[in-house]
């Protein structure tokens, strides 16, 4: 009835247009600017957001599968791991190889700084600091090779860990007849092989030969990890560089020169060095006097320079004393002077002794003379005498000796090294080494050598606590022969005594400027610490690496072989579950190990059990149940089955769909 009325009500007003009455037109108008824009931004969001919320979605899908994870070698023996232990080893043998190749040929291969002796012994934080970077050549080198034996260890390890699951699945790829036994599979284990090459002969014995030699390796690397310690060591070797030498002063041996002056303070020199065991004279050896040289470096070393040397040798024979008497070539006056007749290589000479008296009765005398030769034998000699004065002899003295020695001047040019800089302490030209040139050795006579030979014997020794009159030369000469413990006659003496007078004198008196200096170059060397390598140690650990190096690409090669199988590998008990869980076999093989160890625990103890049943009667078989339980229990089956080659020898392999197969050997078959 309401839809009738209102369909006959009277407003409703037909239009011409055919829209009834009741509807209202359409008055509204075009929407403004503004509700354009507003509609457009709102479509841009809405094409830019609707990506990005798609992204996110398909990013919780995503995480929200769950994938089953995807099997991967261990590391250590996956292609990374294997590259990065060879990159360590080859990267250890070229650095050692490279510094032996720097010590070679630089005597060192880096400079090291000085440092003290002990850390305690340091007074400064710069001295604890220097004394703790001398920790960093000997603990660096080991904790490198300590590293690198660690990581191939570790790679050595999961060998190991696979080796089982290899040999199963050697017969995968063949037939079943060639399975793996148990003993190389599901009772391999050589983690408890720990003693030093034990594990190796027992991996050699299962011709794993591959584990046998990196065993080996292994234990090596625990012997030079120690040992790398001492591949690096500190040496003081010096270091040198070219500088410019002058020689500003030369022997000046003119009769106008300064030979003349007094040569006691050169027998002063001479006694100290030869009875005191003083140091010679600055630029003087106990044989050379050596023209001096100079640079204007300050450095502290050693210079080196080729200068010019000086020396002086006595070429000495003794003279036999009782020959002389026999032959009636000496003999006394009444003034008791002593005439010693003889001719020494072609020089006849004629010595004399005389001024004694009873006073001087067991006294020693030692006396130098100078005789002068033709040309043609050598020009001069020099006749040391001595002897102990005995007023009851015919000829006054016993124990007499008679040397006489021909003089000697040489000359040649020399490599020098003299010290100098700051470490001479104001004394530069030390002596350190000479070195002469052979080819430029020739024999010379200065011109003053006549006249300053025949001055040697006038200087008299002035000994309050010797009354007889000596000269200076003859008690050098014998008091060097006759000094404790020294094995050398009145010939060494004398020319020992010749030699250090004539290179103290040369080098303190004789030499004067030159007009125009000589320049020359010479080399300064340094002192200093360097650090080189050690052969042996270095030598020992580069064979090593080089095993190592070697071992690592058969491991390679080996892991390449059987990357498929060291991908199936699962570690831990989780593996063992995941293969042993129903597979034909395995309950088989662990009943029988259970029955075998069950039947020999119960032999045992029922052999204990009737032994107390002869003592004390009946014994329950409920409580050796109990007891057999309990064994059972508390057993240890493994090594049952390393007692009984039977169980070692049953057949085990993995056949292509991942299930674990066992089977009795025929010998197996028939026992209970």
């Amino acid at each position: 009835m309401a839809r009738q009325a209102t369909q006959d009500s009277p407003n409703r007003i037909p239009l011409q247009n055919g829209h009834s009455g009741s509807e209202k037109p359409n008055t509204s108008r075009p929407s403004s600017f503004s509700q354009r824009v507003l509609k457009k931004a709102r479509a841009v969001q809405t094409k830019f957001t609707n990506p990005w919320r798609e992204l996110q979605r398909n990013r919780r899908e995503k995480k929200e599968t769950r994938k089953p994870p995807k099997k991967v070698a261990p590391f250590t023996l996956s292609h990374r791991g294997l590259l990065l232990l060879l990159v360590f080893e080859i990267l250890i043998i070229i650095a050692i190889t490279t510094i032996w190749v720097l010590t070679t040929k630089r005597n060192g291969f880096v400079d090291a700084p000085d440092t003290p002796t002990s850390f305690t012994g340091s007074q400064t934080l710069h001295e604890k600091f220097l004394w703790g970077l001398s920790l960093f050549w000997t603990f660096i080198p080991s904790l490198i090779v300590s590293l690198c034996g660690a990581l191939f260890a570790a790679t050595l390890q999961a060998l190991q860990d696979c080796q089982p699951t290899i040999e199963l699945s050697k017969p995968a790829s063949h037939t079943v007849q060639e399975t793996s036994k148990a003993k190389l599979s599901i009772l391999l284990d050589y983690r408890r092989y720990w003693f030093p090459f034990t594990d190796s002969c027992h991996a050699f014995r299962n011709k794993h030969f591959i584990i046998s030699a990196c065993m080996v390796i292994k234990w090596l690397f625990v012997a030079i990890g120690p040992l790398a310690s001492s591949i690096i060591s500190v040496g003081n070797i010096p270091s040198s560089k070219s500088v410019q030498v002058t020689i500003t002063k030369g022997l000046d041996d003119s009769t106008n020169g300064s030979w003349w002056s007094s040569t006691r303070p050169s027998f002063d020199s001479t006694s100290a060095i030869l009875l005191n065991n003083a140091s010679t004279l600055s630029w003087s050896t106990k044989i050379y006097s050596v023209n001096p040289f100079s640079t204007e470096s300050d450095i502290a070393g050693n210079l080196t320079a080729d200068t010019t040397t000086y020396s002086a040798t006595l070429d000495c024979a003794p003279i036999d004393a009782n020959f002389l008497l026999s032959v009636g070539n000496v003999t006394k006056d009444s003034s008791d002077t002593v005439y010693f007749n003889f001719v020494d290589r072609g020089c006849e000479i004629i010595a004399s002794i005389n001024g004694f008296d009873a006073s001087y009765d067991g006294y020693v005398y030692s006396s130098t003379s100078y005789f002068n030769c033709p040309y043609e034998v050598n020009r001069a000699r020099l006749i040391l005498m001595t002897g102990i004065y005995d007023a009851s002899s015919l000829y006054l003295f016993e124990n007499f000796s008679i040397t006489s020695c021909l003089p000697n001047f040489w000359r040649s040019r020399s490599r020098v090294s003299a010290l100098w800089g700051a470490n001479t302490l104001g004394d530069p030209g030390r002596i350190i080494n000479i070195v002469p040139d052979i080819s430029t050795v020739e024999r010379w006579w200065p011109q003053f050598w006549q006249a300053w030979m025949v001055r040697i014997p006038q200087y008299q020794v002035s000994d309050p606590q010797n009354e007889l009159v000596e000269d200076m030369f003859g008690f050098i000469a014998y008091s060097y022969a006759k000094t404790p413990n020294t094995a050398i006659d009145f010939v060494q003496a004398m020319n020992d005594t010749f030699s250090v007078l004539f290179a103290t004198f040369a080098t303190s008196t004789v030499y004067t400027p030159l007009a125009e200096s000589i320049s020359s170059t010479g080399t300064l060397s340094q002192p200093g610490n360097r650090l080189f390598v050690v052969f042996l140690p270095a030598s020992m650990v580069t064979f090593v690496m080089a095993l190592s190096f070697l071992a690592t690409i058969w491991i390679a090669v080996y892991a390449y072989q059987h990357r498929l199988i060291i991908k199936e590998h699962v570690d831990l008990i989780l593996g063992h579950a995941i293969l042993l869980d129903g597979n034909d076999g395995v309950s088989t093989f662990i009943d029988t190990v259970k029955a075998g160890f069950e039947r020999q625990a119960r032999d045992a103890i029922a052999a204990a059990y009737a032994k107390k049943a002869q003592k004390f009667g009946t014994v329950s078989s409920l409580a050796v149940d109990l007891e057999v339980e309990n064994a059972v229990k508390k057993g240890d089956l493994v090594r049952y089955v390393e007692d009984f080659e039977n169980l070692k020898d049953w057949d085990c392999w993995v056949e292509r769909n991942g299930r674990l197969r066992i089977r009795a050997p025929q010998l197996a078959l028939s026992s209970p």
